[in-house]
């Protein structure tokens, strides 16, 4: 070992000899340059060697060349070529080939080396670096993409650039990023050949090739010129990768995706898209992209045609696939197109009230049919109610809550429309009576799974009913059952609601009232965390005229429960005894020991300190 770097720190002598000699660099910063650089060469021959160790290295001599380059720079007009100008990338290329044999399976440092000899240059050592990481990872269709870009971007090189296409083609021949990103040369290829006849001034119509004239030859060279331009090759990649993959239709989505980023090359949309049509004729994901596909790259002068066709494509996509989610891609084009037509100030031929009437029509229409999902539902009642047709958004929620009964969001649309509603009516005894059934049957309708934010919402208006509405009161004791019906919600899943509960309870009837309550939660095995929060809220908030005591017993109680997990629950017990008696010492050296991971906490209690 000793002697492998010994032979490696004489053969920098001549590099460190011309960085002295040219006043780069001093004698002590020679001294420490090969002090470190012994250091770090040892590192990298032990036995195991650590990749941190080589980054560490890489990293040292780039600030080290940076800093020559710096320097001698200063020198200006008297500064000298020499030897140590080339040593220090020369070193750096020596670093990195010994770290990729090293750690081979690594890409990210293929990756940077990659970026290193381009950056310096090095397009030689690119090359080799490139062609032993393909020996290495023959089956990662990243690296096959790089190396073609890189033959045909920067060398020209588009024979090279497609051989290695072809290469790693053949093995990866499932990858959906390399097919595409073969696709995408192709399409880049015949760009070039475009520009290059652009520039040449070859765009003028040139004299018919006739065979007569030129010969057979000479004509089916004109006209294979032709078909590359307008890009045949990519069409024939575009067949074979469908050959590879014929059952994903999001890998021939990819395709257009490309064709996004192109323009001229209407052979190849089309092809792309009737291929679409005729293999994928019920995926709803196709239809809805050649819908939208030419709105993109649309003008101002073209873009009306483009919308109507566009709805032209998704009503032939309702008679053919008549799906809830059909329905619903496409109330989402027209919801689109309606806020971009508000915001455009020029006239067009699809006015926002045209392009609402079709919408309404197509929401009858999905409810004919039997298709009314959730979404659909709150989108028509939406629409519906920006028209200032409440009534009707009603029935629409009611229709949407009888066929997806479910669905949270339906209903809890339903019930704030009917909130209003009632609150705009003067809050008669009737209909808050009729409003306190709707939220019982939406609670009982919605799987506790998801019925979370739909508690959460109900206790809210329920307590706003609790209150004077014009004279009358809905009676507390309605909402107190509800309220208590949640009793066998009580779990981590909807701890939240129990929660919303007490301290909605707190507000409207008291103190009293929301301890009855949550005494009974708290019996329950495991309360959840969220009530616990809740219940020490309002106490800290009660104690505050009396001596604190519950709330200290809950806080022990939810530290016992939650403690080892949670430091901002005794980061919270600390703050209430700082305010409460100024003696934390008990408290933080309970969360010392309780905690699994006591750093977050200790880093709180310094700055709470």
């Amino acid at each position: 070992m000793a002697d492998t770097v010994q032979y490696l720190l004489e053969e920098m002598i001549p590099e460190l000899e011309d960085l002295e000699k040219r006043g780069l660099f001093s004698r002590a910063e020679i001294k420490q340059i090969v002090k470190k650089r012994t250091h770090f060469e040892y590192l990298l021959k032990r036995r195991a060697t650590l990749k941190t160790d080589f980054v560490r290295y890489i990293h040292y001599e780039t600030k080290l060349d940076e800093l020559r380059r710096h320097r001698k720079k200063q020198q200006g007009e008297d500064a000298v070529h020499g030897l140590g100008d080339t040593g220090g990338i020369r070193r750096l290329h020596f670093i990195f080939q010994r770290c990729v044999k090293k750690f081979r399976g690594d890409l990210q440092l293929w990756m940077k080396y990659f970026k290193f000899c381009r950056a310096c240059g090095g397009h030689k050592r690119l090359d080799q670096a490139l062609t032993d990481a393909l020996n290495f990872h023959p089956n990662e269709s990243g690296l096959w993409a790089y190396a073609a870009a890189w033959e045909l971007e920067h060398r020209q090189d588009a024979d090279a650039a497609r051989a290695l296409m072809l290469r790693g083609l053949r093995n990866c021949k499932h990858s959906e990023r390399l097919w595409h990103e073969y696709f995408r040369m192709e399409l880049v290829y015949a760009n070039k050949l475009r520009e290059r006849r652009r520039v040449l001034e070859l765009d003028a119509p040139a004299p018919e090739v006739t065979e007569e004239e030129d010969g057979e030859d000479a004509v089916k060279l004109a006209r294979n010129r032709e078909r590359i331009m307008n890009g045949a090759v990519a069409i024939l990649a575009y067949r074979k990768s469908i050959e590879a993959l014929p059952q994903s239709s999001t890998f021939r989505l990819g395709f257009l995706k490309v064709l996004e980023s192109f323009d001229g090359f209407k052979e190849v949309e089309d092809a792309v898209l009737s291929n679409l049509a005729s293999d994928f004729p019920l995926d709803e994901g196709c239809w809805d992209y050649r819908a939208r596909f030419h709105l993109a790259s649309a003008d101002e002068t073209s873009r009306e045609e483009t919308i109507t066709l566009a709805i032209q494509v998704y009503l032939d996509a309702l008679h053919s696939v008549p799906t809830a989610k059909m329905y619903e891609l496409t109330a989402a084009f027209f919801k689109e197109q309606i806020a971009e037509t508000l915001l455009s100030r020029s006239p067009g031929s699809q006015t926002p009230d045209d392009l609402r009437t079709h919408l309404l029509k197509i929401f009858s229409r999905a409810a004919d049919g039997s298709v009314y999902s959730g979404r659909l539902t709150l989108d028509h009642a939406l629409l519906l109610r920006e028209l200032g047709r409440s009534k009707e958004a009603e029935r629409v929620l009611k229709t949407g809550c009888s066929l997806n009964p479910a669905d949270p969001q339906v209903w809890q649309v339903r019930i704030q429309i009917r909130f209003h509603s009632v609150m705009e009516n003067g809050g008669t005894e009737a209909e808050l009576q009729g409003f306190v059934k709707l939220c019982g049957l939406a609670l009982r309708s919605v799987p506790r799974e998801a019925a979370t934010p739909l508690w959460i919402d109900v206790l809210r208006l329920l307590a706003l009913c609790a209150q004077e509405v014009d004279g009358n009161r809905l009676p507390f004791a309605r909402v107190f059952q509800l309220l208590e019906s949640s009793l066998t919600l009580t779990s981590a899943e909807l701890g939240e609601v129990t929660a919303a509960a007490i301290e909605w309870l707190a507000l409207l009837e008291g103190i009293e009232s929301a301890r009855h309550l949550y005494r009974r939660l708290l019996a329950l095995p495991r309360p959840a965390l969220a009530l616990y929060r809740s219940c020490i809220r309002i106490e800290i908030a009660a104690g505050a005229s009396g001596d604190g005591r519950r709330a200290r017993e809950l806080l022990d109680a939810a530290t016992d429960l939650y403690g080892s997990e949670d430091a901002n629950l005794w980061l919270q017990f600390l703050q209430y005894e700082h305010a409460a008696t100024g003696a934390v010492g008990k408290v933080y050296w309970r969360a010392m020991k309780t905690l699994r991971d006591p750093s977050e906490f200790t880093e709180q209690y310094r700055s709470f300190c």
